[in-house]
């Protein structure tokens, strides 16, 4: 259709910075309210809301790709975007009661649920490909504004070429390969101001950071780390349903002590709801068997599958299992989504430095643990 939508070359980059800035917004927000004590600007009958700072960051995003052209200004409405929404889905619960409450235990589930939907969103945007002649040439121009701005690198400069070549050969669309092959005349007759730029500083913070982990973490400590990051949580949770399923079965009075001595009060809370803890016991159960097997096989050098047990695990816990622990102590889930972040990261990194990289030999079976 000529007129159907063409996915945005630089989507799933934007869409990312949304996130990332959605996530630490919430996070931020939420444990800097704990620790102040809930302060409100305003008083009397005016109370400045934190939803409303997010309405602004959301008509400042919105303005900027009206009023902008080049890349700067799509950078920043990504990053406000996810600063605005932040803070205003953080007040959900104010807005699904009748009370304003903000502490409703279905608004941290909500919250989380928007925010899986939006990774969702990134993953599905990377996975999908449009290599219609229509397509590409978009995606052409989404790089010439760096040929405008006279700022383009050898890297941007061989893409658009290719991208251009490939648009030139085809038959299916004409016109689009004519309008491609004068900009090939052009680039090529053209002495354009190619220049070397320095990485951003996320991009070298990451670089550097990567350098510093390869040289001083080897390959057996970081197994040992993820081998650590995957069962010590795993079989702090199964210990704590165990108890919890002695004090259903068994709700002694020294049952209910040692209850209100290890578990929150939201863990009490789910005690009575038997359907909904016995949900979260078995997807807590399974996730930890997943988790502690994937690290049984890394002890045991079965590399491959450890790691890829050890990343389902993760991904039911955080898509699945944390949408209920947060209705029940939506801190403790917090922090706990956090860890497993790290893990995770941990995990995926292992797999693509040390099992996917062809250079990478396999750890020999003696190896210690210092690699």
């Amino acid at each position: 259709m000529k007129n159907s939508l063409i996915q945005r070359d630089s989507a799933p980059k934007y869409i990312l910075i949304m996130v990332v800035s959605f996530a630490a917004t919430v996070v931020l927000t939420r444990y800097y309210l704990e620790l102040t004590g809930y302060p409100q600007i305003g008083g009397g009958e005016l109370h400045i809301a934190h939803l409303l700072w997010g309405g602004l960051a959301l008509f400042i995003a919105s303005l900027l790709p009206l009023i902008f052209a080049n890349r700067r200004g799509y950078d920043w409405t990504a990053v406000l975007s996810g600063v605005g929404i932040g803070l205003f889905i953080d007040e959900v619960g104010k807005f699904i009661t009748q009370s304003n409450d903000y502490f409703y235990p279905v608004a941290a589930p909500i919250i989380y649920g928007v925010f899986l939907l939006t990774v969702l969103l990134y993953f599905e945007l990377r996975r999908r490909a449009n290599d219609s002649p229509r397509a590409r040439f978009y995606a052409v121009l989404d790089q010439l504004p760096v040929v405008v701005d006279q700022n383009i690198t050898p890297e941007e400069l061989s893409r658009l070429t290719g991208e251009l070549q490939q648009i030139a050969a085809q038959q299916s669309n004409p016109t689009l390969a004519k309008l491609s092959s004068s900009l090939l005349d052009f680039f090529n007759a053209e002495h354009l101001n190619v220049v070397q730029k320095s990485p951003g500083w996320w991009k070298r913070l990451w670089t550097n950071s990567r350098a510093v982990w390869r040289k001083y973490v080897t390959r057996g400590w970081h197994r040992l780390l993820l081998v650590l990051g995957l069962a010590v949580p795993e079989l702090l949770s199964l210990v704590e349903l165990a108890l919890l399923l002695v004090i259903v079965l068994f709700p002694a009075q020294v049952a209910q002590l040692w209850a209100q001595f290890i578990f929150t009060s939201g863990e009490l809370d789910s005690l009575n709801d038997l359907t909904w803890f016995a949900i979260r016991f078995w997807l807590d159960g399974l996730s930890g068997l997943l988790a502690i097997t994937g690290a049984v096989l890394l002890l045991v050098r079965k590399e491959r599958l450890g790691v890829s047990l050890g990343i389902m695990a993760l991904v039911l816990s955080l898509t699945v299992n944390n949408l209920l622990n947060l209705y029940q102590d939506q801190f403790e889930a917090l922090t706990y989504t956090l860890v497993q972040g790290v893990v995770l990261l941990l995990a995926v990194t292992y797999r693509r430095w040390y099992l996917d990289d062809p250079a990478a030999e396999p750890a020999p079976a003696s190896q210690p643990v210092d690699g």
